[in-house]
Protein backbone atom coordinates (compact mmCIF):
# COMPACT_ATOMS: atom_id res chain seq x y z
CA UNK A 1 0.00 0.00 0.00
CA UNK A 2 3.03 2.22 0.56
CA UNK A 3 4.42 1.84 -2.56
CA UNK A 4 1.05 2.91 -4.60
CA UNK A 5 0.83 5.90 -2.35
CA UNK A 6 4.34 6.22 -3.83
CA UNK A 7 3.87 5.86 -7.05
CA UNK A 8 0.74 8.70 -6.88
CA UNK A 9 2.57 10.76 -5.16
CA UNK A 10 5.31 10.91 -7.96
CA UNK A 11 3.42 11.30 -10.94
CA UNK A 12 1.43 14.26 -9.54
CA UNK A 13 4.66 15.83 -8.84
CA UNK A 14 6.13 15.30 -12.35
CA UNK A 15 6.65 18.50 -14.22
CA UNK A 16 8.65 17.52 -16.80
CA UNK A 17 5.95 18.37 -19.88
CA UNK A 18 4.63 21.53 -18.40
CA UNK A 19 6.24 23.62 -20.85
CA UNK A 20 5.65 21.73 -23.86
CA UNK A 21 1.54 22.00 -22.72
CA UNK A 22 2.21 24.97 -22.09
CA UNK A 23 3.45 26.17 -25.03
CA UNK A 24 0.44 24.26 -27.15
CA UNK A 25 -2.37 26.05 -25.20
CA UNK A 26 -0.42 29.71 -25.68
CA UNK A 27 1.31 29.07 -29.46
CA UNK A 28 -2.46 29.29 -31.16
CA UNK A 29 -3.00 33.18 -29.18
CA UNK A 30 0.40 34.15 -30.66
CA UNK A 31 0.11 33.22 -33.84
CA UNK A 32 -3.01 35.04 -34.20
CA UNK A 33 -1.38 38.60 -32.80
CA UNK A 34 1.27 38.19 -34.84
CA UNK A 35 -0.54 37.51 -37.70
CA UNK A 36 -2.51 40.62 -36.95
CA UNK A 37 0.23 42.63 -36.49
CA UNK A 38 1.12 41.67 -40.35
CA UNK A 39 -1.75 42.63 -41.57
CA UNK A 40 -1.86 45.91 -39.98
CA UNK A 41 1.66 46.62 -41.02
CA UNK A 42 0.26 45.66 -44.77
CA UNK A 43 -2.46 47.78 -44.50
CA UNK A 44 -0.62 50.69 -43.48
CA UNK A 45 2.17 50.19 -45.97
CA UNK A 46 -0.72 50.22 -48.48
CA UNK A 47 -2.70 52.87 -47.25
CA UNK A 48 0.65 55.03 -47.39
CA UNK A 49 1.47 53.96 -51.18
CA UNK A 50 -2.44 55.09 -52.20
CA UNK A 51 -1.41 58.76 -50.72
CA UNK A 52 1.27 58.93 -52.15
CA UNK A 53 -0.45 58.16 -55.37
CA UNK A 54 -2.89 60.43 -55.35
CA UNK A 55 -0.35 62.88 -53.73
CA UNK A 56 1.18 62.46 -57.15
CA UNK A 57 -1.69 62.46 -59.68
CA UNK A 58 -2.17 66.24 -58.11
CA UNK A 59 1.30 67.12 -58.31
CA UNK A 60 0.51 66.42 -62.08
CA UNK A 61 -3.05 68.29 -62.18
CA UNK A 62 -1.49 71.42 -60.79
CA UNK A 63 0.34 71.71 -64.42
CA UNK A 64 -2.41 70.18 -66.92
CA UNK A 65 -5.70 70.19 -64.79
CA UNK A 66 -7.78 69.24 -67.97
CA UNK A 67 -5.84 65.86 -68.29
CA UNK A 68 -8.04 63.34 -66.92
CA UNK A 69 -6.02 60.89 -68.55
CA UNK A 70 -2.42 62.35 -67.59
CA UNK A 71 -3.66 62.46 -63.82
CA UNK A 72 -4.74 58.73 -63.72
CA UNK A 73 -1.16 57.55 -65.43
CA UNK A 74 0.52 59.88 -62.58
CA UNK A 75 -1.04 58.00 -60.42
CA UNK A 76 -0.65 54.43 -61.44
CA UNK A 77 2.83 55.46 -61.87
CA UNK A 78 3.73 55.97 -58.57
CA UNK A 79 5.73 53.30 -56.69
CA UNK A 80 4.86 50.96 -54.30
CA UNK A 81 1.56 50.44 -54.81
CA UNK A 82 -0.28 47.10 -54.81
CA UNK A 83 -2.06 45.38 -57.85
CA UNK A 84 -5.27 46.20 -58.41
CA UNK A 85 -5.87 49.32 -57.57
CA UNK A 86 -8.49 52.08 -58.90
CA UNK A 87 -8.12 55.34 -59.68
CA UNK A 88 -11.25 57.64 -59.78
CA UNK A 89 -11.82 60.14 -62.12
CA UNK A 90 -10.50 63.46 -61.23
CA UNK A 91 -13.13 65.87 -59.27
CA UNK A 92 -13.12 69.56 -60.21
CA UNK A 93 -15.23 71.29 -57.37
CA UNK A 94 -15.00 75.28 -56.10
CA UNK A 95 -15.05 76.44 -52.27
CA UNK A 96 -14.94 80.18 -51.35
CA UNK A 97 -11.81 80.54 -49.30
CA UNK A 98 -13.92 80.28 -45.92
CA UNK A 99 -14.83 77.00 -47.27
CA UNK A 100 -18.55 76.86 -48.24
CA UNK A 101 -19.02 74.37 -51.30
CA UNK A 102 -19.74 76.88 -54.11
CA UNK A 103 -20.95 75.90 -57.67
CA UNK A 104 -18.24 76.83 -59.90
CA UNK A 105 -19.38 80.05 -61.66
CA UNK A 106 -21.09 81.75 -59.09
CA UNK A 107 -20.19 84.02 -56.35
CA UNK A 108 -19.47 83.66 -52.72
CA UNK A 109 -21.26 85.30 -49.90
CA UNK A 110 -18.16 87.50 -49.17
CA UNK A 111 -17.74 88.86 -52.83
CA UNK A 112 -14.16 87.10 -52.83
CA UNK A 113 -13.45 84.99 -55.80
CA UNK A 114 -14.10 81.16 -55.40
CA UNK A 115 -11.27 78.47 -55.26
CA UNK A 116 -10.97 75.92 -58.23
CA UNK A 117 -9.69 72.85 -56.53
CA UNK A 118 -9.16 69.27 -58.25
CA UNK A 119 -9.30 65.68 -56.05
CA UNK A 120 -8.23 62.02 -56.80
CA UNK A 121 -9.35 59.40 -54.91
CA UNK A 122 -7.21 56.10 -55.60
CA UNK A 123 -8.93 52.69 -54.16
CA UNK A 124 -7.72 49.53 -53.39
CA UNK A 125 -9.51 46.57 -52.00
CA UNK A 126 -7.07 44.89 -48.97
CA UNK A 127 -7.62 41.30 -48.21
CA UNK A 128 -6.34 40.89 -44.73
CA UNK A 129 -4.30 36.83 -44.29
CA UNK A 130 -6.76 35.91 -41.89
CA UNK A 131 -10.20 37.04 -41.79
CA UNK A 132 -11.40 39.02 -38.40
CA UNK A 133 -14.23 39.30 -36.80
CA UNK A 134 -16.24 43.02 -37.18
CA UNK A 135 -14.05 43.77 -40.25
CA UNK A 136 -15.12 43.24 -43.79
CA UNK A 137 -13.07 41.00 -46.22
CA UNK A 138 -11.70 42.35 -48.35
CA UNK A 139 -11.15 45.75 -46.37
CA UNK A 140 -11.92 49.25 -48.65
CA UNK A 141 -8.38 51.59 -48.35
CA UNK A 142 -8.57 54.69 -49.93
CA UNK A 143 -5.77 57.73 -50.36
CA UNK A 144 -7.21 61.06 -51.80
CA UNK A 145 -5.41 64.62 -52.07
CA UNK A 146 -7.15 67.83 -53.22
CA UNK A 147 -4.85 70.54 -54.91
CA UNK A 148 -5.99 74.33 -55.75
CA UNK A 149 -5.93 74.79 -59.68
CA UNK A 150 -7.02 78.39 -59.72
Amino acid sequence: MARRHGIRTGLLSNRDGNVAVEFALIMPMLILVFAGLIDFGRAFYDRMALDTAARSAVQYARKNPSDAQGITTAARRAGGLPAGVTVDPPRQFCECPSGAAVSCGSTCASGEPYLILLSVTVRYNFQPLVPYPGLPSPLPLAGSAVIRVQ
